[in-house]
């Protein structure tokens, strides 16, 4: 299979978020019920690469329990839907994603990313916050953050930030990472001026491909 600059970009940005890719080519993405339209999407997004038989979504029904000790505090069912697709052709992007079996950025990976890998990538990792403040009593809007939950090193982190700065005249700040693993974990995080440079690059994308997904792209 010969992947065109296009077919590369899409493939990182399956991958970079949620997807996973197993040493054997083989890429899995999982959503939840909320999700049915972007995950269908993916589907579409990876079989306009690869051809070939469409690609089945199946449903992962699970009941989550809470439990508070050894007592159940309550249960409820989750809806999922996940597809697959493995091919051997597949193998350079786990080799070039996970070089020491860790999902890990490098120029090489951001190099090869375009709107619509980076709108993949947000979609998945990405958080749009609307910040509030009270006044005279009464609760209302103030301002919005932007937090990109990439959870990597600080120094992948600061490849990122950099990216952005060189390509779209874009500054992320890298902060340590919300409700971290441990000390390695770092995300990016910005403000309104800021944020209205990112999105401005994937908004379109997103409202006219994944329109339930608009609520990543606000206007702030």
């Amino acid at each position: 299979m010969k992947f065109t600059e296009y077919d590369k970009a899409i493939m990182i940005g399956l991958i970079l978020g949620d997807g996973y890719i197993s040493p054997k080519g083989r890429i899995n993405v999982t959503h939840c019920e909320q999700q049915k339209e972007y995950i269908e999407y993916k589907a579409k997004l990876l079989h306009s690469v690869t051809g070939g038989k469409d690609i089945n979504i199946y449903m992962i029904n699970k009941i989550s329990t809470y439990k508070k000790g050894n007592k159940i505090i309550s249960q409820k069912e989750v809806v999922n839907y996940s597809f697959k697709r493995q091919s051997k052709d597949f193998i350079q992007f786990r080799e070039l994603l996970y070089p020491s079996n860790r999902k890990t950025i490098t120029k090489k990976v951001l190099n090869l990313l375009n709107p619509l890998a980076i709108a993949l990538w947000w979609m998945d990792d990405g958080c749009l916050i609307v910040k509030y403040t009270y006044l005279n009593g009464r609760r209302v809007k103030c301002g919005y953050t932007l937090r990109f939950y990439t959870y990597l090193t600080k120094e992948e982190n600061e490849l990122i930030q950099q990216y952005f700065i060189d390509k779209y005249d874009m500054n992320w700040n890298v902060v340590k990472a919300d409700n971290a693993k441990d000390s390695t974990q770092w995300m990016l995080r910005c403000g309104v001026h800021e944020g209205r440079k990112f999105l401005a690059i994937i908004r379109d994308i997103i409202l006219t491909k994944v329109p339930s997904m608009s609520y990543k792209v606000l206007n702030i």
